[in-house]
């Protein structure tokens, strides 16, 4: 998940339950591969976090079309793992132009995409019942709002570490720029190669492959 992403990734809940505090939030879209662990995050990180939570439907009525993953290629993509963190986006597009001829390394970025999917619709399910939990509880307002903001920083915490792991898996595929890191100037680079990625995915999708 990117960090514009991930900062927009808490608002429309936030949004819908001050504006309906007794009501659950409702849902919005996924996003893609970033967040800093570093710190308390601030409100406005908690705010953007809910939004993309909030538009995801919810996990029973969820329809996933993915196929399964495929087994990993019989030859490792270690070998393309030099150092490469460091390359400009100019240096790194190349280099995701040749990865991306390999149908194998394709399948394994999808099938990240596909556990990062799953991982959003859960916890927006588990924030959901939680809600609803402290709403029949009959707690006040404002204990309610306190505890569903410490259930967020907790959120935060978690997708801190799925960022990590999403870096080193993509780093081990041989992916230009990735480390694990929370360098704003780094994981905007990290960005920008993802947007490449996820159209080399898009056309993998259109050609039903």
């Amino acid at each position: 998940m990117d960090q514009n992403d991930l900062e927009s990734l808490l608002a429309t809940l936030r949004q819908a339950q001050d504006s309906h505090p007794g009501t659950p939030a409702h849902p919005a879209q996924p996003a893609q591969l970033h967040h800093s662990s570093e710190g308390a995050p601030s409100q406005h990180e908690l705010n953007s976090l809910l939004t993309t939570l909030s538009a995801l439907p919810d996990a029973g009525t969820h329809s996933h079309s993915q196929s399964p993953a495929p087994p990993a290629p019989a030859h490792p993509l270690n070998s393309r793992t030099k150092d490469l963190s460091q390359l400009t986006f100019q240096e790194a597009v190349p280099r995701v132009n040749a990865l991306a001829m390999d149908p194998h390394f394709l399948e394994q970025v999808e099938q990240l995409w596909d556990e990062q999917r799953t991982f959003e619709l859960r916890l927006k399910d588990e924030r959901n019942r939680y809600e609803r939990e402290l709403r029949q509880s009959g707690v006040s307002p404002v204990i309610k709002s306190q505890r569903l903001r410490e259930w967020d920083r907790r959120l935060l915490v978690r997708w801190a570490q799925l960022q990590g792991e999403q870096q080193e898996k993509l780093r081990a595929l041989g992916v230009p720029t990735f480390q694990q890191t929370t360098d704003p100037t780094l994981l905007k680079r990290q960005e920008r190669v993802i947007d490449v990625l996820v159209g080399f995915l898009e056309d993998r999708a259109e050609d039903g492959q």
